[in-house]
């Protein structure tokens, strides 16, 4: 049994290539891709950057100052690394004048070089040798080493200082390369960062506890007698993204069984007095608060930092500058001092959306301001539910009237469509903090009007080529010019309308055909129906056909004039 021509029908119809079917199939495409294609996903990235330098600079809080070692520091108080006595009058001179946390983004991981102690030592080693038993001389050696030891006074300088002191270190992440240390001292390094560790965790729930966290295989801690100085250590670790930009910084890091938190976390535990609580979720980082400020983090604990702006947004002072007391007191009372490298060739230089050399150490002030002030960039829970409701709405809006339109309103309402979802998701970003998707909905909008124009140029030239092999014969070429360019003015199955017909014929053709041979007969028809076509042509009258002499025709369709009969009879006359 032959199927049902409705169903027939209606198949051929669900699987014709037209306008609809093509942008539904890109909107669908965008939704089963969205957030899976890797060079899309760094083009958003890209689209973050630019959103910040449309924004512009932001004035950070009063709270954060840099204390740096740059090139006047170098070119005044010697070539780097300098010995731990420098930093120890530094901090007293920082205690003195008020600050409330001095923070290093500087890791002193190794012993100070000191040549006296050195001498000294041996010294102590010879005595023991040669068997000499002298207290006073003990104890002059003693003291001498003492005052010698570049650590021990800075250990004791952080020990002294009214400030709160953060040391800063960084994490190994794997253990490549270190295969030759030993159980031991993987130990020794684990328990020198121990004061860098969250002592305040909170789990949604038993499965939370098992959840996947950034994992670090060890810390590259500061030695043990600075480590043992102070309550107060961070990492310093960032993790740039594919495009070598730092967008992101991790404020939780899992080492062993144990979290850890940043240099910025932990300067902030300093400056307010209060421990911070990390919360995880089953799906994983859910929030970190220091006292009352609340940090939102993605799941893997990082946060996305809102930069204030490029470099020296935040105060810099030459850390010579502070050795030689050449700052007024007030500029460091009650602040965050952090300390860190910014002369070329020392420092960490980093890729911000501000700036391709941008110091490390003012990352950090970011993160601190931020959560200072409680301002952020994240994506909401909403985020992706508007990006893909962005997607549809760019495609099948951009669907439904392009095909309607010509090129240009077509295009420009493109144009229209993508500069306001531009503008909203910029305003979004500098007003909100929200960070919503600007590249895949562009995409489909763009992939959208790309093919249903080359669709619709490539149809309509068809559907022109069409229409003048069918009517070139027949009507005027001012009529297929019209139909061309309006060919819904052919409809099927006719319409009402007001005509005039023609109808014209030669008199006596009978006796006239009677006196001449066929082959005349045929030029005379020829001669007489062109000229005759050629007249109601010129008057945009339609040929019907022809019935030997006579010629039928009619004036007011296919296309409507506003005088048909006038032209019939102008035709005829």
């Amino acid at each position: 049994m032959a199927p049902d021509l409705s169903v027939r029908t209606f198949f051929k119809r669900l699987f014709r290539i037209n306008a609809a079917t093509i942008t539904i199939g890109i909107v669908l495409l965008g939704i089963v891709t969205y957030q899976r294609i890797p060079f899309l996903d760094l083009m958003e990235l890209k689209t973050v950057d630019l959103r910040f330098i449309s924004r512009g600079a932001v004035p950070p809080g009063p709270e954060v100052v840099l204390a740096v070692v740059d090139e006047k520091s170098l070119e005044e108080q010697g070539k780097w690394v300098w010995p731990r006595t420098k930093f120890a009058e530094m901090i007293r001179i920082l205690s003195d004048s008020g600050a409330n946390v001095i923070a290093f983004d500087v890791g002193f991981l190794e012993a100070d070089q000191n040549s006296i102690v050195e001498v000294v030592t041996r010294l102590e080693n010879l005595v023991d040798s040669l068997g000499i038993d002298n207290e006073k001389l003990g104890a002059y050696l003693e003291q001498a080493k003492y005052r010698a030891d570049n650590d021990l006074l800075f250990a004791e300088a952080i020990k002294e200082s009214k400030a709160k002191v953060v040391l800063g270190y960084f994490f190994q992440m794997s253990p490549e390369g270190l295969e030759y240390l030993d159980e031991n001292t993987v130990k020794v390094q684990i328990d020198n960062a121990r004061t860098s560790r969250y002592s305040m965790i909170r789990y949604t729930s038993d499965q939370a506890q098992r959840v996947q966290l950034v994992q670090a295989f060890m810390p590259q801690s500061n030695i043990g007698v600075l480590s043992g100085s102070t309550r107060y250590s961070g990492y310093f670790n960032m993790f740039p993204d594919r495009d070598g930009g730092v967008r992101w910084v991790p404020l939780v890091v899992r080492c062993q069984e144990h979290l850890y938190a940043p240099l910025s976390v932990q300067a902030l535990r300093a400056y307010t007095g209060r421990s911070p609580t990390v919360v995880v979720a089953e799906y994983g980082i859910q929030e970190i608060r220091i006292g009352q400020l609340g940090t939102p983090t993605d799941e893997d604990g990082r946060i996305m930092v809102n930069y204030r702006g490029g470099e020296k947004t935040f105060p810099h002072i030459s850390v010579t500058d502070i050795l030689h007391r050449r700052i007024p007191p007030e500029t460091f009372k009650d602040n965050i001092v952090l300390v860190g490298a910014t002369a070329i060739g020392i420092y960490d230089m980093r890729v911000t959306p501000f700036s391709s050399i941008y110091p490390g150490l003012e990352i950090h002030a970011n993160v601190i301001d931020n959560i200072l002030h409680q301002s952020f960039l994240q994506r909401p829970n909403w985020a992706s539910l508007f990006d893909l409701v962005a997607i549809v709405f760019m495609g099948l809006s951009l669907g439904l009237l392009l095909p309607r339109l010509r090129a240009l309103p077509g295009m420009a309402m493109a144009i229209g469509l993508l500069a306001t979802y531009i503008l909203l998701c910029q305003y979004l970003f500098s007003h909100l903090g929200a960070w919503l998707n600007l590249v895949y909905p562009a995409v489909v909008l763009i992939l959208t009007y790309v093919c249903l124009t080359v669709y619709k140029y490539l149809t309509e030239e068809r559907q022109k080529k069409f229409i003048k092999n069918a009517f070139s014969t027949y009507l005027a070429p001012s009529v297929v010019a019209q139909l061309i360019k309006s060919p819904e003015k052919l409809v099927l199955g006719g319409e009402d309308r007001v005509i005039t017909a023609f109808f014209s014929d030669v008199q006596n053709f009978t006796s006239i055909s009677e006196s001449l041979t066929p082959r005349e007969l045929v030029e005379l028809l020829n001669e007489f129906l062109t000229e005759m076509t050629d007249v109601v042509l010129s008057h945009e009258g339609t040929v019907d056909k022809f019935e030997g002499d006579a010629i039928i025709a009619f004036f007011g369709a296919p296309t409507i004039l506003k005088d048909p009969a006038l032209r019939a009879w102008q035709g005829l006359y």
